[in-house]
């Protein structure tokens, strides 16, 4: 009964399914196998001493990392009860939402069976396993940036107002996220380049659309530097360059 109901679902429902059951399986090995930080990993970074500190009610000073994660965190905590289990959560969300994303490559790019293929192979890949237990940003990251060029690729083959927006969202959240989302930017600006050009005007519309939402998700960043440093534009991940 229950394959044929598995049968009868559309493909992308199917894949939504799978993902929904991952988010829960990684969440049940979370919570028996990783409950506690892991030594010499990112997690010792403190982000969940950061969003410890934003429930206290003071901001952290963190010139290197963006907050979004932690008061993502913080947030969250406040119905888990727990930031560390926030966090884990949340990055167990990121890396259920990585291997969907590897569907939705596979799919656009060669069809169904292929996508069906990279998220299958996603799903059992031991370092979504770990880093999407890790309560840092690097399973986080990884899903923004893939939702990112994923909204590029769509836009490269379908260019439409939508697309944009959601591109240029994912691309704010990201750079929200971790510093280095500037790299995904030249990527992005050759889908928009290189997308058919049926419309000039709209064309450069869409753009402006897409810069415009990306700001306007960083703007609380920028207050929040601006808050803690005095300069909205406070970053000192230069000293990372080399």
């Amino acid at each position: 009964m229950i394959h044929r109901v598995l049968r009868a679902l559309p493909a992308d429902r199917l894949a939504l399914l799978a993902a929904c059951v991952l988010f829960i399986a990684l969440a049940l090995f979370g919570a028996r196998w990783h409950w506690v930080e892991e030594a010499g990993t990112a997690e010792r970074d403190g982000y969940v001493a950061q969003a410890e500190q934003i429930l206290g009610g003071s901001l952290p000073r963190d010139p290197f990392r963006p907050l979004l994660y932690p008061l993502l965190t913080a947030g969250l905590a406040l119905v888990t009860r727990d930031a560390f289990l926030a966090a884990r959560l949340l990055s167990n969300l990121a890396a259920a939402a990585l291997a969907w994303q590897c569907w939705a490559y596979g799919r656009r790019l060669a069809g169904p069976a292929a996508g069906a293929w990279a998220m299958a192979l996603a799903a059992v890949n031991p370092n979504l396993w770990i880093l999407g237990q890790h309560v840092s940003t690097d399973m986080f990251f990884a899903a923004l940036a893939a939702g990112a060029l994923l909204a590029g690729l769509r836009y490269l083959e379908e260019p439409g107002l939508g697309t944009a927006l959601a591109g240029g969202a994912l691309l704010g959240l990201a750079a929200f996220t971790r510093s280095n989302a500037v790299f995904l930017v030249p990527p992005l600006l050759v889908a928009w380049w290189l997308a058919p050009r049926r419309d000039g005007r709209r064309r450069w519309s869409h753009l402006a659309a897409a810069a415009g939402i990306a700001v306007l998700v960083l703007v609380p960043h920028w207050a929040l530097r601006q808050a803690v440093f005095g300069d909205p534009f406070h970053d000192e991940n230069w000293k990372n360059l080399a």
